[in-house]
């Protein structure tokens, strides 16, 4: 990830010591936050994918199921 240094401790050069728990360096969030936006997009997009194959075969197997009904019924009319 990639961004823009918001905020930079002024006593980073080499040979300082700075206390440990110090923030020495801020990255802007927003390029982070776009690509998070982003990739909670597609993930809602991929479960509304899931949500509609799910219907879709649910439908495809009541179809299903009434061809079958309509098959017998066919049949049973052939053999009278």
């Amino acid at each position: 990830m990639e961004g823009r240094v918001k905020k930079l401790d002024q006593r980073i050069a080499v040979g300082n010591e700075i206390p440990e728990g110090t923030e020495i360096l801020k990255i802007d969030p927003r390029n982070y936050e776009i690509a998070l936006a982003r990739a909670n997009a597609a993930q809602d997009s991929a479960k509304a994918s899931l949500e509609e194959l799910a219907t879709t075969e649910t439908n495809n197997r009541a179809t299903l199921k009434l061809e079958k009904d309509i098959e017998v019924l066919v049949q049973a009319d052939l053999d009278r």
